[in-house]
């Protein structure tokens, strides 16, 4: 599903002409995906599924170093 939507989240970025993007945070009423995409990584997408309540930053400075340590 992550794939799926971040697949589709950097289609319209890319339609829309605005480029690139390192982290996305999409945030629902009972949780939130927390996505570092694949052109961030080389082709591996850092996804983490979290609680509404989730400390985002430390969450995406994990992610940010885990994709670093994947490359």
């Amino acid at each position: 599903m992550a794939a799926s939507l971040a697949g589709r989240l950097r289609r319209a970025m890319e339609a829309a002409g605005t480029g690139a993007s390192v982290f996305w945070h999409l945030q629902a009423e009972q949780g939130a995906i927390l996505v570092v995409p694949s052109d961030a990584t080389g082709g591996i997408l850092v996804v983490a599924v979290a609680e509404p309540d989730v400390n985002i930053g430390l969450v995406r400075l994990e992610l940010l170093r885990a994709a670093e340590a994947a490359i």
